[in-house]
């Protein structure tokens, strides 16, 4: 987005101001002149040809999938609810990372990586394979990745340490349980804590990011997000 309101500007000048400015030039023949004033009407009509295919494939997505503006939940809202107090929870005891004061996984939805389990921007592994004899518990981050891991979160490679076993099972289980409600990722920040949603529709079908969070105060602000649905106080949540 910050990219585009850059080359923004070089666009119309050298699309639409110069040419149009170079029309006016009398001294210039008329031929060359009518084709300078073909560059920004041919541009019109190509970015207007393209916002309203574009539309209308957003339009055909949405009624093919509505549930990526809606919130739909497989458990109860109140189910749900009690699963993310107790994972917030968990999570606050978790290390963070320095350079945002957050903490974050992320349960890859990507077909080449599904179910590949992120903490704190670092890929563990699949998650179906540190459910059993302590492996999250007893996890150690590699060596590839160690010198990273001391420079942006902290000098303890077991991250989950701090949690006991029977925590690291509860992690895992209100992970896979949040998932199958379409909340395929979280970040804790300032004591708000947000969810990625349906991730799946954005990456086999562009559905662009959506989050869900129970507090839109703080970075959740209307400067950044607009709110596209609310239910029993979530609050879906789409980029602006």
């Amino acid at each position: 987005m910050a990219v585009g309101y850059v080359i923004l500007p070089f666009v119309i000048l050298i699309f639409y101001i110069i040419p149009i400015g170079l029309f006016f030039n009398k001294s210039i023949r008329k031929s060359t002149r009518l084709f300078l004033l073909s560059i920004p009407i041919l541009l019109t009509v190509i970015l207007t040809t393209y916002t309203i295919i574009d539309n209308n494939d957003t339009e055909e997505l949405l009624l093919r999938f509505p549930q990526t503006n809606k919130i739909t939940f497989s458990n109860s809202t109140k189910d749900i609810r009690d699963s993310i107090i107790q994972l917030q929870r968990i999570m606050q005891k978790l290390p963070k990372r320095s350079d945002h004061q957050s903490v974050s996984y992320v349960l890859d939805k990507h077909p080449q990586r599904y179910y590949s389990f992120s903490f704190n921007w670092y890929r563990i592994g699949n998650l179906k394979n540190l459910e059993n004899d302590h492996k999250l518990h007893d996890f150690k981050i590699g060596k590839e990745d160690a010198i990273d891991w001391n420079k942006y979160v902290n000098k303890d490679l077991t991250p989950f340490d701090t949690l006991n076993p029977n925590e690291c099972l509860r992690f895992i289980n209100i992970i896979k349980f949040l998932d199958k409600n379409n909340l395929n990722a979280a970040n804790l920040e300032d004591n708000i804590i947000s969810f990625d949603y349906n991730d799946s529709l954005r990456i086999s079908d562009n559905m662009g990011f959506r989050k869900i969070t129970l507090d839109t105060t703080g970075y959740y602000g209307a400067g950044f997000f607009e709110i596209i649905d609310r239910k029993d106080g979530f609050y879906l949540l789409r980029k602006k």
